[in-house]
């Protein structure tokens, strides 16, 4: 009987700077870390759950910009600095692919 390998859920830390956000320039928006199910984004306004939110970004030495879309999971205000939220977005669709993509990009040790 063969045995049953399961793909393990990834998240990485990105902290990367969007270039898009809702069709508008990602300006002080950042991408924190992300999975397959969705990211974490530091903005400096907040949204509602349910709100939904499509972004951009580019991974360091990759030749195209990635699109994601989704909905607010939940927010939460940051004391220090000021003025600033982060913000779960849950994907629509599991992206399977960003594991692909981003173990291409991390370094190794």
């Amino acid at each position: 009987m063969a045995e049953k390998t399961s793909v393990q859920p990834r998240c990485y830390r990105a902290n990367l700077t969007v270039t898009q956000f809702n069709r508008q320039t990602g300006n002080e928006i950042y991408l924190l870390n992300l999975d397959h199910a969705g990211a974490n984004l530091e903005t400096p306004f907040s949204l509602s759950p349910g709100y939904h939110v499509e972004f951009s970004f580019v991974l360091p030495g990759a030749p195209l910009e990635i699109k994601a879309s989704g909905q607010v999971l939940w927010k939460q205000y940051l004391i220090a600095p000021p003025g600033r939220y982060h913000l779960r977005v849950q994907f629509y669709a599991p992206r399977w692919d960003l594991d692909r993509l981003l173990d291409h990009n991390q370094p190794h040790s």
